[in-house]
């Protein structure tokens, strides 16, 4: 049995909602960094962490069918969630095993490597990707 929880959305804490568009990929990714910096978080954290959304709301694109894509960021002391929601009309995720040649199918495999932990859940009416990483001040 899945335990499910949601934080009380706090002032260090984004939540966007973008179309299913190619072009939200870029606005997300701005977004989050754009909060990150305001909420002090170093360089190297919102690297990360701007690259963890780019994979996640694309996959989100690429394997639903949904019109609108959630990107939300909690951010306490030491670490980050990100969480990237679409509408729940897609296949299971898991890190596919991508050939050498092939250009496709490595994006769980670098949220993998990427994040301290990662996971997917549902809720009958969103499906959520989420990753932590370490929060490292500037």
């Amino acid at each position: 049995m899945d335990i499910f929880f949601r934080t009380v959305p706090t002032a260090s804490d984004l939540n966007v909602e973008f179309p299913a568009h190619a072009t939200s990929v870029a606005q997300a990714r701005r977004a989050v960094r754009a909060h990150l910096q305001d909420q002090g978080c170093g360089d190297d954290t919102c690297d990360t962490a701007v690259l963890l959304v780019s994979e996640l709301f694309t996959n989100a694109l690429r394997h639903t069918a949904s019109a609108t894509i959630v990107c939300a960021v909690r951010t306490d002391r030491d670490e980050l969630r990100i969480e990237v929601q679409d509408e729940g009309r897609g296949a299971d995720l898991v890190p596919g095993r991508a050939g050498s040649v092939e250009v496709d199918g490595r994006g769980l495999l670098m949220v993998d490597a990427l994040s301290a932990s990662w996971g997917v859940s549902a809720d009958g009416r969103r499906h959520t990707v989420w990753c932590t990483v370490p929060n490292d001040p500037s």
